[in-house]
């Protein structure tokens, strides 16, 4: 077969839905598929087996879950367009704004249309060290309404609160995030139908404490009686997929450098698989963070602080096909760590070069 191409373990993924199911089933939460983490709609015959819909970070999204997956659709934005509201009243069950004024501006239109509005929350409750471009929590985060900002004038407007605090975490630091929203926003809960939990639960990694995250659900929903929703995505497809490409080149000097083509109309890009060490200092170091100032525009939350130097065992092309990048439309710059550093990786439509050279060690 010709690379590039996705490769899915079926079996694997009907492992991580089987779980998924298991959470469903003892607690009575319900689950949906968080698209903008894996939107292979190949696969969603299969998703739906198992969950109760999916989640949808925009209009696109939510064409997407209403034409391919059937169950519930829900949205959040951190703001909407006016003129995207009336289909997204007429697609979503759930609509969950990011401010009090959006959800006084727009939810009349969701609740005319016979569905629920929401408001995300943000609990000022921060798990994540070293993360604050990425933490929903973080300083001057633009993401969900503070308690100093809700209003509870908007309560006659809400069926529930949403929040989306953790990114590839356990169960104890969302023990720890609800904590936070009950001490916050608890005194609200009597008056809604459900809590959205949101994502970054890593549920089918190996060791997750299921049995915590259980009790956290259970103790919302006996406590309060609200529906309990979480909204997995890397979770669900888990080490259950590759994408496969061929290294175009590999060339020595001073150490190996793997070549691969990056084509920022096909989004075509690429994924390494080896070894990594994280560097402070020297050209490769310098290159990138000139890269990072001129993408950024010398943003003070942008400064690359290192590079990644990667020993490559294998290199994986991620190429986006025809079918699936007219529902593609989020960029991101997401930061990751190793051995506790704080790793810049940049996203699929953030490289600005049709071509680019990722340098490796011996």
């Amino acid at each position: 077969m010709n690379t590039p191409y996705y490769l899915i373990d079926e079996a694997a993924l009907r492992r991580n839905l089987e779980i998924l199911r298991g959470v469903r089933e003892r607690t009575g939460c319900k689950i949906l598929l968080a698209q903008k983490a894996f939107s292979m709609f190949a696969v969603y015959p299969i998703i739906a087996e198992y969950l109760d819909g999916a989640t949808a970070s925009g209009l696109f999204e939510a064409r997407l879950a209403a034409e391919e997956l059937q169950g519930e659709n829900h949205v959040f934005s951190a703001a909407y367009r006016a003129e995207d509201t009336p289909e997204l009243a007429r697609l979503c069950d759930h609509v969950v704004f990011n401010s009090c004024a959006q959800l006084r501006a727009y939810a009349p239109q969701v609740l005319a249309a016979g569905k629920q509005a929401g408001l995300r929350i943000n609990p000022e409750c921060s798990t994540q060290e070293g993360h604050a471009i990425y933490d929903p929590c973080g300083e001057k985060s633009r993401l969900g309404v503070t308690r100093a900002q809700f209003d509870p004038e908007v309560l006659p407007l809400l069926s529930g609160l949403h929040f989306h605090t953790l990114c590839e975490q356990d169960s104890d630091a969302l023990e720890t995030t609800l904590d936070a929203v009950e001490a916050r926003f608890g005194e609200f809960f009597p008056g809604l139908r459900w809590l959205n939990f949101g994502g970054g639960h890593h549920i089918t990694r190996p060791g997750y404490d299921i049995p915590r995250l259980e009790r956290c659900i259970d103790r919302i929903q006996q406590r309060y009686g609200l529906q309990v929703y979480l909204e997995p995505g890397e979770a669900v497809a888990l080490n259950a997929g590759i994408l496969r490409c061929t290294v175009l080149d590999i060339v020595e000097n001073g150490g190996k450098i793997a070549i691969s083509a990056y084509d920022a109309q096909s989004l075509e890009g690429y994924q390494i698989k080896g070894t990594a060490e994280y560097v402070t200092e020297g050209e490769v170091v310098r290159t990138f963070k000139a890269m990072v100032e001129k993408m950024f525009q010398g943003a003070e939350t942008a400064k690359a602080k290192g590079a990644l130097l990667i020993t490559p065992e294998q290199v994986i092309v991620t190429t986006l096909g025809q079918t699936i990048k007219r529902f593609w439309h989020k960029t991101k710059l997401q930061v990751k760590r190793c051995h506790g550093k704080r790793l810049f990786v940049i996203g699929k439509h953030l490289i600005a070069e049709s071509r680019f050279t990722v340098y490796i060690p011996v």
